[in-house]
């Protein structure tokens, strides 16, 4: 996000001077990240309404959020980014110039749901027109909260001969592995 202003309408020659910065996370790992959440540990307004102010004797503009704006700020990387084990993505999420005093926190969501926590008490200042740039952080595929109460748990299912599979030879081996029995999810 850039702004510009002339001294009148003759004026053509715009300098754009940037109003935001940049958090660059650099994530290595075997997952694949779907997006990234960014907000910080003291409620600091990062999206949403905003006042951009610039005189033409300054050179440089200011960006102020309302308090309307929101606390979080989600970058959404579409069908996902696979990661590297070793070698780091970058991973550049703009937002307005911010002191993070306390800190801030990263979700990392996978595309399987999964959700990897970044987290840091220590001050953080992203300014504007710079690259703040964090350390390397190793993330791994996450498990998806919401089967949580499930593993481990015998499945029960009743149903007609589609439920039984037609021509199939059902396995309750019980003795076998929890992950090697078809009962019981794992």
């Amino acid at each position: 996000l850039m702004a510009a202003i002339t001294d009148d309408l003759d004026d053509h020659i715009l300098n754009f001077r940037n109003l935001c910065g940049a958090l660059k996370l650099q994530l290595k790992g075997t997952a694949k990240v779907k997006s990234i959440e960014l907000k910080g540990n003291d409620g600091e307004p990062l999206s949403g309404d905003a006042t951009v102010t610039i005189h033409p004797s300054s050179t440089v503009p200011s960006l102020t959020m309302t308090k309307t704006a929101a606390t979080t700020v989600t970058l959404d990387c579409g069908a996902g980014v696979q990661l590297n084990e070793t070698t780091a993505t970058d991973f550049l999420i703009a937002i307005p110039p911010t002191a993070f005093e306390k800190g801030f926190t990263a979700l990392v969501t996978d595309v399987n749901g999964g959700v990897a926590k970044i987290e840091t008490d220590k001050s953080n200042t992203v300014q504007r027109s710079y690259v703040h740039v964090m350390p390397e952080v190793m993330i791994e595929p996450q498990h998806d909260p919401s089967r949580e109460h499930y593993i481990g748990k015998r499945l029960w299912v009743f149903g007609d001969s589609i439920t039984a599979g037609v021509g199939t030879t059902p396995n309750f081996n019980t003795s076998a592995p929890t992950e090697q029995r078809p009962d019981v999810i794992a």
